[in-house]
């Protein structure tokens, strides 16, 4: 505290010297300056003409009058005619000429500074205050508990809403930097968000790779992150990725222990797809203080993230719809077709094949592409058959650029076509309205073994919605789904999706910006809980005890650590921090092939915050060697998309790996059978993992049941 006064003197001082050797350029500096500036200048002036006049005053009563009596009087009138000229007719009364002058002189003076300086002063900061505001430049130093959102593009909405309806964060502010008008992102920004959400948005102009800019927005006291870049700059994903080394530098007195969340948007699949095999330099997530030494601690949680990605899994995997499976909003790849049976769903001896048509190779069509490849294996691939009678999964990808596009994507990607043997992946140089495409999809639609989805990934809004509603009158007279990317769902896009029971009841609008992110997808507690489950024997089934006691409010069973839920947690996550980023990846890619796997034993999953674990440790071996088969055959697929390929003998530098083979290959191998059953435990605890992230274990006969009675309630209400 002295030493703060103390400084503060000093810098006083300084002020006031500066302001008498350079007066003209310390008046112009304070009136370009802030408001502190403005009213310390003022303060000094008028301090120094009272002073003066006081002065002189003083020097004139004790030299006419020859005593120093009425010195104090006449300084207290002089006061109040400063202040307020008026008080002038009565302190000079019956004064000479001369002394009325003085009066009058001191009366000018304080008219100039209270009624013209002082008021020009207020208002001048005011109207600063104002333009700072409008354009960003104002910054709260002491703001906390905030959300830090780098650079704007379309998905910011979808985040402030999401963030907004989270009842755990929907009270906390959002601080927004960007380097665009700002006046036209709020234009933008508040025409999508009500009232309510956009009072606790503050949106600040500055660049988010300048460490000036970013010091302001106080990432001590943050809750999390969000680098999205600023909508169509050159090197954006560079950018992003950049901005992590000052956020890092700047996060150096934490309020939190814990690291802090930043999540980072690459905004193209191809550097996506790179930064995925890559681990961050240090320097980048732990303080530079304590890089080399054993203190040394993740400063901040780096989490890369995709929009195109995020799409493909909440339609597919897991996070296929996080509210309720009950919405029917979009199938998965191999749905219930009217008039089957359950008891032929996802089984072993099912003949039906998934084929999926995906038109348009750009950023969402390879994204779909690669979510398929991870999640496409079915339990009735068999690789003990010949290879002719083997049901493999179809990917068709039609585009009139194929020609092109096929050799990047085959460079990036080498062996998809040799390393995942249970999916047929065909490139196609050709237009989905060419008679030769129309004709294999109508083939496609007639084959009653066929469970056909068509993706429509054009860019041109209007050209889609052609596309996706001109198919052959077969595709929509079978249970075929169609898919048909839109940025905006509004229009003839809203109508399409109301139709519940019409032509169009299996067409389907994705790809909006609108809900394009969402946290639960992003969050990485699952995926560490299964990375943990490797390195402790047990772990999920010990942390499900202790995460029930906790919310039943019970005591944990005799003969179990003292540990609780959340120092089991922090253990897991402590490894997960610590773990390479393409591990990471695979970890997260697991949970989407949950759904396939829960099939295989006749349950599907849903939303329920309340969920408890069912038990399925009694599933015997040749029931657990189906689901076993698909984990196989699902590794695979995620190692060869993330750049691994055959070799006898494993090489993690140069991403080599011996177990990249058929499951039958690897069950007649004594050696490596053994390896079969690794995971085991995580399918024996699938339940009770599902039930720590949100999700309920249910029969498919009891969901398929719901699932009907929801769209026949829909159907019912549309036709009032």
């Amino acid at each position: 505290m002295k030493d703060s006064v103390v400084s503060l003197w000093h810098r006083t001082a300084s002020f006031v010297k500066n302001l008498v050797c350079h007066p003209l350029r310390m008046i112009d500096n304070a009136v370009a300056g802030g408001m502190g500036v403005q009213l310390l200048t003022l303060t000094v002036v008028v301090v120094a003409i009272l002073a003066l006049f006081a002065a002189v005053i003083a020097v004139y009563t004790v030299i006419a009058e020859g005593s120093g009596c009425f010195v104090g009087s006449r300084l207290w009138k002089m006061y109040h005619v400063f202040v307020d000229p008026g008080n002038g007719m009565e302190v000079s009364g019956s004064w000479s000429w001369w002394k009325r002058m003085g009066v009058m002189c001191i009366g000018i003076t304080g008219s100039i500074f209270f009624g013209g300086l002082l008021i020009s002063t207020i208002s001048n900061i005011i109207e600063r205050r104002v333009d700072a505001l409008k354009s960003g430049q104002f910054r709260y130093r002491r703001i906390k508990e905030h959300f830090i959102i780098l650079g704007y593009d379309e998905l910011v909405p979808s985040l402030i809403m999401d963030l907004h309806n989270d009842v755990a964060t929907s009270d906390s502010p959002v601080v927004l930097m960007t380097g665009q008008n700002v006046s036209t992102v709020k234009d933008m920004l508040f025409s999508q968000l009500d009232d309510t959400v956009a009072g606790k948005i503050i949106i600040y102009s500055g660049n988010i790779n300048s460490k000036e800019d970013l010091s302001g927005l106080n990432f001590n006291a943050a809750r999390e992150v969000y680098v999205f870049g600023e909508e169509g700059e050159i090197g954006r994903d560079s950018k992003n990725i950049e901005s992590l080394r000052y956020i890092n530098e700047l996060r150096d007195s934490p309020i939190r222990d814990t690291p802090l969340v930043t999540y980072v948007q690459f905004s193209r699949i191809t550097s996506y797809s790179s930064i995925q095999k890559f681990t961050l330099p240090p320097e980048y997530y732990i303080r530079k203080e304590v890089l080399y030494t054993n203190a040394s601690k993740p400063n901040l949680y780096y989490r890369p993230f995709n929009f195109y990605e995020l799409w493909s899994r909440r339609m597919w995997g897991l996070y296929r719809d996080e509210k309720t499976r009950m919405s029917c909003d979009y199938d998965i790849l191999d749905f219930v077709r009217t008039g089957e049976l359950l008891k032929d769903f996802a089984t072993q001896s099912s003949e039906y094949y998934v084929h999926l048509v995906i038109v348009g190779f750009n950023r969402m069509g390879r994204a779909l592409l690669l979510e398929a490849l991870r999640v496409c294996h079915y339990a009735n691939y068999d690789d003990n058959l010949p290879p002719e009678k083997r049901i493999k999964t179809r990917i068709t990808v039609v585009d009139r650029f194929m020609d092109k596009l096929k050799d990047t994507f085959e460079a990036q990607f080498p062996n998809i076509g040799s390393q995942i043997y249970d999916i047929e992946v065909e490139y196609v140089n050709d237009d989905i309205n060419s008679p030769k495409m129309r004709k294999n999809l109508v083939d496609r639609s007639r084959d009653m073994s066929c469970k056909l989805t068509v993706a429509i990934c054009v860019y041109e809004p209007d050209l889609g919605l052609s596309m996706g509603l001109s198919l052959p009158p077969e595709v929509y007279e079978s249970d075929a789904r169609v898919l048909i990317r839109q940025e905006k769902l509004n229009g003839l896009g809203q109508f399409i999706n109301n139709d519940f029971d019409g032509r169009f009841k299996n067409v389907k609008i994705f790809g909006m910006h609108a809900g394009g992110i969402r946290k639960k997808v992003l969050d990485d507690k699952l995926a560490a809980y299964i990375n943990y489950s490797y390195e402790s024997s047990g772990f999920i089934d010990r942390l499900y005890k202790k995460y029930l006691a906790k919310k039943n409010g019970t005591s944990l069973p005799a003969g179990m650590s003292k540990l609780t839920f959340e120092e089991e947690q922090a253990k897991a996550m402590a490894s997960w921090y610590k773990l390479s980023e393409n591990m990471k990846w695979a970890n997260r890619y697991q949970l989407d092939c949950y759904p396939n796997y829960c099939h295989v034993f006749g349950y599907g999953i849903i939303s329920d915050k309340n969920a408890e674990a069912i038990d399925l440790s009694g599933i015997d071996e040749d029931a657990l060697r189906i689901p076993m088969r698909m984990e196989k055959y699902r590794w695979n697929a995620e190692r060869t998309i993330d750049g691994w390929r055959y070799s006898p003998r494993r090489n993690n530098l140069y991403f080599r790996h011996h177990l990249i083979i058929p499951f039958a290959e690897m069950e007649k191998d004594p050696v490596l059978k053994k390896d079969i059953y690794r995971d085991r435990d995580v399918i024996d605890n699938m339940s009770k993992l599902l039930a720590m992230g949100g999700f309920r274990m249910v029969k498919l006969d009891k969901t398929y049941d719901c699932i009907v009675k929801f769209c026949n309630g829909l159907i019912y209400y549309s036709e009032l």
